[in-house]
């Protein structure tokens, strides 16, 4: 029943986003919704397969192959048909800042590949049982994971990440307006947008060295619209804390097409240059 509870709003947002930013009418997107689920589920489905067949000829041993499997799933779902590079495995420690070092060399996938890994040997181990195979086994899946973990926390050096006081610490102020969707892109609540950035930077600045706003915040072609822009610049001027914010932008020849889902540093001498997302997603972007 939780499961339900929980999947019945996710429905019901899903289909709102499609229904609100494409032409799709409510029964054509929960079909397209439910087609894409059935898509996304072939990967993991694929990777558990590949185990399963591969546990024919080499036995319970194929678990090894898991981590191959797996990242394999995920660079397929990342890049096939566009991509959906979103919600890997590889995201989940992300607040354990020693296993997550080897992204340095590997990104991502390789985060992926070391809990697939630890939890193949767990799984090896428990399709053995007793005996010397099951410890060997065990063992195997805990020397990796030292080994990373080891690497892990001599990238990090004293401190384990945290500050020592031998590098500088930065006060960053996060700021979320909490603005609809429905409303945000609406040109006459426009105005009171910005507005509820506005104060809430104000508020926020206060002892920061950098304010963030949410992606897509700002509901105008930024460094396209004078008087918006103008608003923000006089903003970092007062509060004396540049907002990085999050805005749609076009190339200078661009303009109304290609958007682009980008963000910008707005310092009180002006924009700076925008980093625009890679790797735009259907229905929202």
């Amino acid at each position: 029943m939780a499961g339900f509870a929980f999947f019945v709003p996710l429905l019901r947002w899903l289909t709102h986003t499609m229904t609100t930013y494409s032409t799709l009418n409510l029964p054509l997107a929960v079909l397209v919704l439910l087609l894409l689920s059935a898509y996304l589920a072939v990967f993991w489905a694929a990777a558990a397969g590949a185990v399963a067949w591969t546990a024919t000829g080499l036995g319970p041993g194929a678990v090894w192959l898991a981590p191959a499997f797996w990242v394999t799933a995920e660079l397929g779902r990342t890049y096939l048909l566009s991509g959906f590079p979103w919600g890997l495995l590889g995201y989940v420690p992300y607040r354990r800042l020693a296993p997550i070092q080897m992204a340095a060399w590997t990104g991502v996938y390789g985060v992926s590949a070391l809990l697939v890994l630890v939890n193949a040997a767990l799984a090896h181990a428990a399709l053995a049982r007793t005996g010397p195979r099951a410890v060997l086994r065990l063992a195997a899946g805990g020397l990796v994971l030292a080994g990373a973990l080891t690497v892990g926390a001599l990238r990090l050096g004293p401190g384990g990440g945290v500050d020592s006081g031998q590098s500088p610490v930065a006060a960053v102020a996060l700021v979320q307006g909490n603005i609809a969707q429905t409303l945000k892109w609406d040109q006459a609540f426009r105005a009171e947008t910005l507005r509820i950035y506005a104060d809430l930077t104000r508020e926020a600045a206060s002892g920061a060295q950098l304010v963030v706003w949410p992606e897509a915040a700002v509901p105008a072609y930024l460094r396209h619209e004078p008087q918006v822009l103008g608003g923000l610049v006089d903003l970092a001027a007062a509060v004396e804390t540049p907002p990085l914010v999050g805005a749609v932008d076009a190339p200078p020849d661009g303009l109304p097409t290609p958007s682009l889902n980008s963000a910008s540093l707005v310092p009180p001498e002006g924009v700076g240059a925008p980093y625009d997302n890679l790797h735009l997603g259907p229905f929202g972007e």
